[in-house]
């Protein structure tokens, strides 16, 4: 059990200390390649069963032709390490570089959500891009709250060597941002709502179940239509929303045939009532998901949303 251990940890000081920082000094397009073919390689190291989870898990949700044509299981690592690349260009790279290889969708709807005034809820889900968004972000002269699982959480499932990754990501996204980064648990919903109600800006994730970032049970949750099954998700964000007043902006990122990462930001919705917000909300998960498949992160635990369903 120690062997694998020091096995595990070898392999991820070899993934973040060495291959992944050198291939984010390339163009990201090249950068994009070699994070893939680790990727491929790291599919080859991972037990079948979960390659078989993940395909399994898809399978199970989606039509045959919603399927893409390359193995979702494959395809799984190597947009996960595409989004790790993703937080070293972010570190190596201003914008003005970066931007040569970001194909930017819908610009004026977030444009047109900042002019309101109010606070704006840059809402993401485990899709693309996420860190990319803040130098993003910063070129347009906004800063931005990231609203993230603990590190301790972090050290839990992924051990010492994700810890020290997401620390030095977490660092560097308050020094773009010149915000701190708002850890999920104890005082963070106050602290998200105060950030909303001064006019602010916070970006967060959806689709998150409860066991993700720790938690045995829903606190606040509701149940809704996601790929023709019943699900249930947190509606903790979309409530201190609403009360802050705010406007929501959905976005999304994916990784192109061009190899270039695109982002794109969806029509900004008010926060009113969860019940009404979160269908919407869902509705649009979905679409990308039947869209691009093999960009959610979700598809080894898809089955949480659906056993937290009443």
């Amino acid at each position: 059990m120690k062997a694998a251990a020091l096995w595990q940890a070898s392999q991820g000081g070899l993934r973040y200390g060495l291959y992944f920082p050198l291939a984010a000094l390339f163009p990201l397009p090249i950068a994009y390649r070699l994070a893939q073919i680790w990727g491929r390689l790291e599919a080859r190291r991972s037990p079948s069963e979960l390659l078989n989870l993940i395909r399994t898990n898809a399978a199970s949700v989606l039509r045959s032709e919603e399927l893409p044509a390359t193995d979702i299981g494959k395809q799984f690592f190597e947009v996960m390490s595409c989004d790790q690349i993703d937080a070293y260009a972010s570190w190596l790279y201003s914008w003005h570089r970066l931007q040569r290889w970001v194909r930017m969708t819908g610009e004026e709807r977030l444009f047109t959500a900042v002019a309101e005034k109010r606070g704006v809820l840059l809402l993401t889900f485990h899709f693309g891009g996420s860190s990319l968004i803040f130098p993003y972000l910063r070129s347009r002269g906004m800063s931005a709250h990231l609203v993230a699982n603990s590190l301790q959480r972090t050290r839990e499932v992924g051990g010492g060597v994700q810890y020290t990754f997401s620390h030095l990501r977490f660092q560097h996204i308050e020094r773009l941002m010149d915000r701190e980064v708002i850890f999920v648990g104890g005082v963070s919903p106050r602290k998200i709502h105060r950030a909303l109600a001064k006019g602010g800006m916070v970006v967060a994730l959806l689709d998150v179940a409860p066991e993700f970032v720790g938690l045995k049970e829903w606190k606040e949750g509701r149940e809704v239509s996601f790929l023709g099954r019943p699900a249930r998700f947190p509606t903790g964000l979309l409530s201190i929303a609403a009360r802050a007043d705010a406007v929501i902006v959905p976005f999304f990122g994916w990784v192109g045939a061009d190899r270039h990462r695109h982002l794109s930001f969806e029509e900004p919705c008010r926060a009113i009532a969860p019940s009404e917000t979160l269908p919407v909300l869902v509705g649009l998960l979905e679409r990308y998901i039947r869209h691009c498949p093999g960009e959610w992160h979700h598809w080894p635990a898809a089955q949480a949303f659906y056993r937290q369903a009443s």
